[in-house]
């Protein structure tokens, strides 16, 4: 599906699935009058959020991976149109206002109280997080000034993390030197715990640019990792060690998840064997903690089950780059619950594999 645009009226409608479209607005959900479930990631949405008043009935919304590029201020003000529901999931990670305001959620929790659930924070830590939020005075001014000058302003009157981490943050993302930036960021994490939260924030920020896997991107992480007196291999090795320590360091649940939602993005790429490497590091992490391995597969269905999906159902072309290291990449999780994951793409491996077999005999 490629639709640009959605306007059926369907008034007894109740789960509408739009991911992965190239939607660049909100559908008229005044025509939706019974919509529960509306789900929008991955495709180009960016705008004001009124138009989700018009269906009151939601329960779940995903606006994850779109362009929605708000200030601090004008988050605050978007939100007033999710006051309303009662009991919303709230799905708004990876758009580019989460970059540029790294205690976004925090505004969430504190908006929003009666969400039920926002991003990957586990259900059973709404309660703590929102506690937590609501111990955090924002100044969201001073977010928006940070942001705009690339400066360290305070945002938070609790906050604690260091001014050079938070200014590093709002910089622009340096495409020529992305991997020893996420490798900074994580050593600095594991050395200063005030900057810990602001650290990981700032990662995941990188390590979502280099998720896109642009030839021009990895063109320059293949110059990048070819430069220094350390091998790629041995460099790739000491930011998962880093990261694997500091993933074991951390007792708060929803920065553990940052973490691996960082290592799960690093996985999609295929330089280097980083791919492999990071799927191999995020399958040892579960083992050392299994009450998070179901929200780990949810981010590999979500980062390379559902794109290998898409990018198969397109070109039908199993010895595609992009499909061949998908697959190879898949193939270093191997956990006994992985198997339901895969279900999406049962077909479609069954038909690479027929596909391949052919070829053999051939």
């Amino acid at each position: 599906n490629l639709l640009t645009s959605f306007s059926l009226k369907l008034p007894a409608l109740r789960e509408l699935d739009l991911s992965y479209n190239r939607l660049e607005v909100l559908p008229m959900l005044q025509i939706l009058p019974k919509l529960e479930v509306l789900l929008l990631d991955h495709n180009k949405i960016s705008g004001p959020l009124t138009e989700v008043n018009n269906s009151l009935a939601l329960k779940k919304l995903d606006l994850s991976h779109n362009q929605f590029m708000y200030s601090a201020v004008e988050l605050n003000q978007q939100l007033q149109n999710l006051l309303n529901f009662d009991n919303l999931a709230l799905k708004l990670k990876d758009n580019p206002f989460c970059a540029t305001i790294p205690a976004y959620q925090i505004l969430c929790l504190q908006k929003l109280p009666q969400l039920r659930k926002l991003d990957d924070i586990q259900s059973s830590d709404m309660e703590k997080q929102r506690q937590a939020a609501c111990s955090v005075s924002l100044n969201l001014r001073a977010i928006d000034e940070s942001a705009s000058r690339h400066e360290s302003l305070k945002v938070a009157d609790e906050s604690g993390g260091s001014k050079a981490a938070m200014s590093a943050v709002f910089r622009p993302a340096n495409k020529k030197t992305v991997f020893r930036d996420i490798s900074e960021y994580f050593a600095r994490a594991l050395k200063d715990e005030e900057s810990t939260q602001i650290c990981i924030a700032g990662a995941t920020r990188l390590t979502h640019t280099m998720s896109q896997c642009h030839k021009v991107d990895m063109d320059n992480l293949r110059e990048e990792l070819s430069q220094g007196r350390e091998s790629a291999a041995e460099r790739i090795a000491e930011l998962l060690e880093d990261i694997k320590t500091l993933a074991q360091k951390v007792t708060g649940p929803n920065q553990k998840i940052l973490i691996y939602r960082a290592v799960a993005k690093m996985s999609v790429i295929p330089e280097h064997g980083i791919g492999e490497e990071c799927m191999k590091l995020l399958r040892n992490l579960t083992e050392l903690n299994p009450s998070l391995e179901e929200t780990v597969i949810g981010m590999l269905q979500e980062l390379i089950i559902y794109p290998l999906k898409h990018e198969y159902g397109t070109s039908r072309d199993h010895r595609s780059e992009r499909v061949f290291s998908y697959v190879r990449i898949l193939s270093n999780f191997d956990s006994p619950k992985f198997g339901a994951a895969l279900k999406p793409i049962t077909e479609e491996l069954g038909e690479m594999y027929c596909k391949m077999v052919l070829e053999a005999t051939d």
